[in-house]
């Protein structure tokens, strides 16, 4: 793991910032998702990738709220086979 040397302090409620030099190297964009693990005695902080599956029923959620339907309908449709 590359060292950059910087020194963050965590704020009152345990947070702390990344800095932009790392945030745009990385292409962490402003409000992007981190996932965070812990590994042995270190925090490690990755990019959040969802699943495809995520994304298509992010997907899938937003067309049904424009049109006004339910995405669960949908969704035991095609578990079922059925068509919509």
């Amino acid at each position: 793991m590359k060292d950059t040397g910087i020194v963050r302090t965590l704020d009152d409620l345990g947070r702390l910032t990344i800095p932009k030099e790392i945030r745009t190297a990385m292409a962490i964009p402003e409000n992007g998702k981190l996932e965070i693990f812990v590994h042995g005695e270190m925090i490690v902080l990755k990019k959040y990738r969802p699943s495809s599956d995520a994304v298509l029923l992010e997907a899938l959620q937003m067309v049904c709220d424009e049109v006004g339907k339910n995405p669960k309908i949908y969704i035991e449709k095609a578990r079922e086979g059925g068509e919509s």
